[in-house]
């Protein structure tokens, strides 16, 4: 079978044509599939804006509700009956069985003042001591405890008055009785 030029030329033609008009197809058909895709993320990227716009307005009308005098005292109660729950949690009669237990001879409790702020007992002590040595065994009992810590001297005074503890001592430590 002999098949001439022009005959090649013309199959050959009708074959690019036939090929453009495939690629032509693609290429729509991935430009549809891209057009709907856009579509969708477009509706999502909506959808997104249009839900943090309605949080962002729950968050405005919580902060003028809060914000309001009642609310502020709303708040002020909850701090309180927090502050209530969280001395509760402490036990207090355990902690001064710890300070009966750590004190030495020779020193005595003038004045205590436990304070609750964030969880943690902070004591301010102030004491009465009858030597230097009685008040380097509080400080050592102290300083040794597993149940004070974070012990931080504040002052220290020597008797001014007959009668009086020869040495007044101010420190502060926190309790933790765990």
């Amino acid at each position: 079978m002999r098949v001439s030029l022009l005959q090649v030329f013309l199959l050959t033609g009708l074959f690019s044509i036939s090929y453009a008009n495939d690629s032509k197809a693609q290429i729509l058909e991935k430009k549809i599939t891209l057009s709907l895709e856009n579509s969708t993320l477009r509706n999502a990227l909506s959808k997104i804006e249009k839900e943090t716009a309605t949080v962002e307005q729950q968050r405005e009308e919580l902060q003028r509700f809060f914000a309001q005098q009642e609310a502020a005292g709303f708040q002020d109660h909850a701090k309180f009956v927090v502050g209530v729950l969280q001395a509760r949690s402490i036990n207090w009669t355990q902690m001064f069985m710890d300070l009966e237990r750590i004190l030495p001879p020779g020193v005595r409790v003038v004045r205590i003042e436990p304070r609750l702020d964030k969880g943690i007992v902070t004591v301010h002590f102030i004491v009465g001591a009858t030597s230097e040595e009685a008040k380097l065994k509080l400080l050592k009992s102290f300083e040794n405890s597993a149940s004070f810590s974070h012990v931080a001297l504040i002052s220290e005074r020597a008797a001014t008055q007959p009668g009086s503890d020869p040495l007044t001592i101010e420190f502060v430590a926190e309790y933790s009785n765990t």
